[in-house]
């Protein structure tokens, strides 16, 4: 089997926008025209900034002074999926006690799943997205819409009901528009798009006047930032106020290379310099999980240029960060699912089989998209060296 015959084994264009935790990868999109500059950027930057003023002691400092948590305090016992499941069932169950308990928690740094993973993010992909996510249908979205609002009228000082309502606005809109290019989308699904950007953008405004602040309320605006094709400036002073509210919340990190991406705001060898600059300046573990973290962004299964995107990282620094990653914060499956994927793009059988033997059954269809690719990989990776 030849390199490119592997490559095309999970090299599948997302032709549906992936809600999803492998995040912020969507279909190539012609920017010029399917994004609106927005007329209040500056306006939003600087509630960015203010925002940043809520940040713990802790996250004053700057990145370079080495803030980030260490391994000793992450959580390394639960799995993704597992924990979007129990909050879920908080939100059906209408545990509004809960939901709060496990927001305020799980904005510290030390709150961490299997692989690092904030449980923050999870706790909002857990409430945001309904059951079936893509597939799911708009009265099962609209449901889930009225349960967070249930949510934010019994607790009217809840910014994390208003964070939640901010990230099912996104999601929904994007559901509208569809991953294809602009001349792909209606007259309805740009007007839909919009309406739930806006309110969206209502929300997390909302979110920032009340009391309690969280990391992924940049996680948010960057959604917006990207939605409305703010200028590379602009994105970075966005970056700068996230890292001065948390500067382990890596997830920001993430999305500033995947805004960095040739098919969104820049150029080739952009997201790759990033993750470079961003990983050298926390050094040590860390900085080098980081260094696999955005580098799994780029490299994801849902771009055919994966391939060409996979050179201009370090592989050594690759593997050294899913290294530091079991080191610091236990196995994931998801992670090891992406690591392999990594490996096979780069023609390293040795790792992707050590990989794969460890994943087992258990493929991840974020970056597999199909149990036939996944096998595929595998049987390659457990072949004879050479094949």
């Amino acid at each position: 089997m030849t390199l490119g015959e592997k490559l095309s084994l999970s090299f599948v264009l997302c032709a549906v926008f992936l809600i999803s935790s492998c995040g912020y990868v969507r279909a190539l999109a012609d920017q010029a025209q399917s994004q609106t500059q927005s007329p209040d950027a500056n306006r939003l930057i600087a509630l960015a900034r203010a925002y940043a003023q809520g940040a713990h002691p802790a996250a004053a400092q700057t990145i370079g002074k080495q803030v980030l948590v260490s391994s000793a305090s992450a959580d390394g016992t639960q799995q993704d999926a597992e924990y979007k499941n129990e909050i879920m069932m908080d939100l059906v169950r209408k545990d509004y006690d809960a939901l709060e308990k496990a927001a305020q928690e799980d904005r510290s740094p030390s709150a961490r799943l299997s692989g690092g993973t904030w449980r923050v993010w999870s706790f909002y992909d857990g409430v945001d997205i309904p059951p079936g996510g893509d597939d799911a249908s708009d009265d099962d979205w609209n449901a889930r819409i009225d349960a967070l609002k249930a949510w934010a009228t019994a607790r009217p000082q809840s910014s994390a009901a208003q964070l939640a309502l901010a990230g099912i606005y996104d999601d929904f809109g994007r559901k509208a528009r569809g991953g294809g290019y602009a001349d792909s989308v209606s007259d309805d699904g740009w007007k839909l798009y919009n309406e739930r950007l806006a309110l969206a953008q209502s929300a997390l405004e909302n979110a920032a006047k009340l009391k309690e602040k969280s990391p992924y309320w940049y996680s948010l605006m960057y959604e917006i930032a990207l939605a409305q094709g703010w200028d590379k400036s602009q994105a970075k002073q966005l970056l700068d106020a996230a890292i001065s509210f948390e500067p382990s919340y890596y997830h920001v990190y993430r999305q500033q290379a995947n805004y960095l991406l040739p098919k969104w705001y820049g150029q080739p060898g952009d997201a790759q310099a990033f993750a470079d600059q961003v990983s050298n300046q926390i050094g040590g573990e860390q900085g080098d999980f980081v260094y696999f973290e955005i580098a799994s962004t780029v490299v994801c299964g849902c771009d055919p240029d994966d391939a060409a995107q996979l050179q201009s990282f370090s592989w050594p620094r690759i593997k050294s960060g899913y290294a530091a990653l079991e080191h610091l914060y236990g196995y994931s499956s998801l992670k090891a699912n992406r690591f392999a994927f990594m490996a096979l793009t780069a023609n390293d059988k040795q790792s992707a089989q050590a990989t794969f033997q460890v994943i087992g059954d258990n493929w991840n269809a974020d970056v597999w998209h199909t149990q036939a690719d996944f096998l595929k990989a595998k049987f390659w990776a457990e072949g004879p060296q050479g094949q």
